[in-house]
């Protein structure tokens, strides 16, 4: 217990969170892409190292950029908090039963019944959703942020 207090005990500029949690979606909560560019990579005969090492940087990069967007005080957690969580569930979905997610499956989520929903729960989902998609929600919400003089700070960095 101790560990995680000192965690939500230390003050984090609004900032870095936000690129925190585009690391974390980055990498962790798409490692379905990745293991889809391993596999069309694997097949290429001449791969460019730099373009390997720009792939995540690019991703990253790009989903920071949308993320400091929709990063605002009272909102942004709330916000982030919902979208790691239902990330986590398409990313384990993606990875382990090779959805696609697109309006297609949407439709089919909303008309679904119980029991053929009910067919995809297990322990080692349950067990994974918690460990990606619970516990970055938990630091997520729990995390003190820096307290920032809103006008010169927060809008002029939005701004620039």
């Amino acid at each position: 217990m101790k560990c995680s207090s000192s965690v939500f005990n230390k003050e984090m500029n609004y900032n870095i969170l936000v690129f925190c949690i585009a690391i974390y979606f980055g990498i962790v909560l798409n490692i379905p892409l990745w293991q889809t560019f391993y596999e069309i990579l694997s097949k290429l005969e001449i791969v460019s190292v730099g373009f390997i090492i720009s792939l995540p940087i690019f991703l990253i990069a790009a989903l920071n950029i949308i993320f400091q967007l929709l990063a605002w005080p009272y909102i942004g957690r709330v916000l982030f908090s919902v979208l790691t969580f239902v990330s986590a569930i398409t990313a384990y979905a993606s990875y382990h039963y090779g959805i696609i997610f697109d309006y297609g499956m949407m439709e089919n989520i909303f008309e679904t019944n119980s029991g053929e929903a009910a067919s995809y729960f297990s322990l080692s989902g349950l067990i994974a959703i918690i460990l990606i998609g619970v516990v970055p929600c938990l630091f997520i919400i729990g995390v003190k942020i820096k307290k920032q003089s809103f006008i010169k700070t927060f809008v002029i960095y939005k701004l620039t």
